[in-house]
């Protein structure tokens, strides 16, 4: 049996509810929630296959309940085999095109107990891996245009990391080392050798976290995207994420609270992510991305990045590994000589605002595969 759901179809989620409740006879007490739904779903005993096509840029609110819908039918398929569940995300290539729908996996590893980490997987599985590792607050979503360029030619891994889209909020583990191991744990599960990984922003921590536990020959090579591997410094030439004041106003007087936060991701999108205006779509698509990481989970992993001094591993896996930093056009009069001086063996590559990859995804895309195929 194949039941198929459209986010951007008529459905009202009382007619889903109702779809799914007539499909698989569920009872009439059938309590029309996701805990009901998981508990139904334990039980059945017809094979179902669940296709269901995202739609990212929709209603936050209808976004939400097909998320959280994908992610407890995953969760009964890891357990069971009678429940399948394949996802279609709708993406468009480039401005202008018509909407073309591609065939990408949503899926749940467990890390630890009671932690799941969601990620998207394309591509064939036997091929070289590229694990894409998005920045605080942020979703592996912010990688889509990397995806339906690369996953012709690679297996294509985007993360949600803990605490942030669709993978577990929890009380603990808010902090890189933690997000390193689990990011070892997900491709250990999953059988990668060697990926490649590219983080943008914070996922640089990660990245740089997941070679200081796993050792820079269990990697391919790295990128990393626009976020210096000290970015709390007292040196004022050195490339930082703010001045000491600048860093513990933020911490201590900004992200400590959920509505003096959302004034600062607003500002920060506005003014340093984004190159030129933003259109209300576009505002409310980031906005709602970075609003699913809960503002006290943000707070531990500002403090965490902050306090972070990565430039060992960064050094190391710049003489060891193919590296390559992308540095954004407002502050590379900094940035770069800082990580020349730093990592010499490492390429830089201006370009762009700190969201480069999904501003400029052609440009991009073409830098990236250019380091995949020459490894500089």
């Amino acid at each position: 049996m194949r039941i198929a759901i459209d986010e951007a179809g008529p459905l009202s989620k009382d007619d889903i509810w109702d779809l799914i409740q007539d499909r698989l006879a569920f009872p009439a007490y059938f309590g029309r929630n996701f805990a009901a739904l998981q508990d139904c779903l334990e039980d059945v005993a017809t094979p179902v296959t669940f296709e269901i096509a995202l739609a990212p840029e929709d209603d936050p609110e209808r976004a939400q309940f097909f998320q959280t819908l994908c992610r407890v039918i995953s969760r009964v398929a890891q357990e069971q085999g009678r429940v399948q569940l394949e996802v279609h995300e709708h993406t468009q290539k480039k401005e202008g095109a018509a909407m073309s729908e591609t065939k990408t996996e949503s899926r749940y590893i467990e890390v630890e107990p009671n932690v799941d980490i969601h990620f998207w997987d394309a591509g064939a599985k036997d091929a070289p891996a590229l694990l894409f590792i998005p920045g605080l607050t942020f979703s592996g979503r912010v990688f889509m245009h990397q995806l339906e360029h690369f996953k012709d030619t690679h297996r294509v891994i985007l993360v949600d990391p803990r605490g942030q889209g669709l993978s577990t909020k929890c009380p603990f583990g808010n902090d890189y080392q933690t997000h390193g191991r689990d990011l070892i744990a997900l491709t250990d599960k999953l059988g990668i050798e060697k990926p490649t990984l590219i983080g943008w922003s914070c996922g640089n921590l990660e990245a740089w976290s997941y070679m200081e536990q796993a050792g820079t020959d269990s990697v391919s090579g790295c990128v990393t995207v626009d976020m210096s591997p000290l970015p709390h410094n007292e040196d004022a030439s050195a490339w930082t994420e703010g001045t000491p004041q600048e860093l513990s106003e933020t911490m201590t007087k900004v992200l400590n609270h959920p509505d003096t936060a959302a004034g600062f991701w607003d500002s920060y999108l506005r003014e340093i992510m984004w190159q030129g205006p933003l259109t209300d779509e576009q505002h409310d698509f980031f906005i709602d991305m970075s609003n699913e990481t809960p503002y006290w989970i943000t707070h531990e992993l500002f403090g965490d990045a902050i306090l972070s001094d990565y430039r060992a591993i960064a050094q190391k896996a710049a003489k060891e590994i193919p590296t390559l930093m992308f540095i954004a056009e407002h502050w590379a009069d900094i940035a770069e000589p800082f990580y020349h001086k730093l990592c010499p063996e490492t390429p830089t590559y201006v370009m762009g605002g700190h969201l480069m990859a999904i501003q400029y995804p052609e440009k991009f895309n073409a830098r990236l595969e250019q380091f995949l195929k020459t490894g500089k």
